[in-house]
């Protein structure tokens, strides 16, 4: 189907051309409207759907074994704290999906809304009293963890969930741009470099990483040096990344298909089929003439 509506693009391509050469103009140009991104303050809304966990493994398995160690409390709470992009959304997933935490709990619940975060604290203070519930719970902030023990009468401490070594966050670096050969002698001279701007963030790393592998080797090194060093190097180091790696997507379509989804309101479930016919119908899916392919070519 793909090849089909690229031949017609290129037919088309060609009666436009005639008409050019004939002088005609065209009367309506229409524009593709493309929704500003406007920044979202709120809270970031999360599942518990398991996502690809990369050297936490010492640290799962300690808070595992936590979990499952006997308990004489109603409830136990264990904040995981730590800066953005440490992962600790990704290890609390990897936990709740755990297969020894499934044998041993009977019920698990995954709550990130704050409206129903009332009722969770209601519904905990009055359980019955069996031994051995847990509240595990992921902030940035320490005041948050103290909030959460403090409501439910609990002195738990937390668990403080610390930057990865130079030589992990690398190696997920390395995962994203060469998986699996040699090092290109293009990485490994701005190796200590990146590292340093990487600054133990294993979500720092996989973005670079990625970005890294849309561009070409020749392009790595001003993009260290011209972008990602400049870069503040405080809490929104990850954003500022984000959106590098969002400006330096390969085609101006890719940037608009993402700005688009910015008018679907948060936590909104989006069918995939109806989302790609919402970007052909803006024009966004464009045919690659240089490589012959067909954005739908490449999901």
């Amino acid at each position: 189907m793909a090849s089909k509506i690229r031949d017609i693009k290129l037919m088309l391509n060609e009666i436009n051309q005639e008409a050019n050469g004939l002088g005609l103009v065209s009367r309506l140009v229409m524009a593709a409207a493309l929704p500003a991104a406007v920044g979202d303050t709120r809270s970031r809304q999360t599942d518990s759907v398991v996502a690809p966990m990369i050297e936490r493994d010492n640290d799962k398995s300690k808070i595992v074994e936590m979990l499952l160690s006997p308990s004489k409390k109603v409830v136990s709470i264990l904040p995981i704290t730590g800066m953005g992009g440490l992962g600790k959304t990704t290890l609390a997933k990897s936990i709740y999906n755990d297969k020894q935490i499934n044998a041993h709990f009977k019920k698990k619940i995954w709550d990130d809304s704050q409206a129903l975060w009332d009722d969770l604290f209601t519904t905990l203070k009055g359980l019955n009293p069996t031994d051995g519930s847990w509240c595990l719970v992921t902030t940035r902030l320490n005041q948050v963890a103290d909030t959460v023990s403090k409501v439910l009468r609990m002195d738990d401490e937390c668990y403080s969930l610390g930057k990865l070594p130079d030589d992990h966050c690398w190696s997920i670096l390395k995962e994203k741009v060469v998986v699996g050969e040699e090092d290109p002698d293009e990485l490994k001279a701005i190796k200590e470099r990146v590292i340093k701007r990487c600054d133990g963030l294993p979500l720092a790393a996989s973005i670079i990483g990625g970005l890294f592998c849309l561009k070409g080797k020749e392009e790595w090194q001003p993009i260290l040096e011209n972008k990602l060093l400049s870069l503040s190097a405080d809490g929104e180091c990850v954003m500022q990344i984000l959106k590098l790696s969002f400006d330096y997507l390969p085609s101006p379509y890719i940037k608009k298909c993402f700005a688009y989804c910015s008018i679907f309101s948060k936590d909104s479930e989006i069918e995939r089929n109806m989302l790609i016919e919402l970007w052909m119908a803006e024009g966004f899916l464009q045919a690659d003439i240089n490589s012959q392919m067909m954005m739908e070519e490449l999901e």
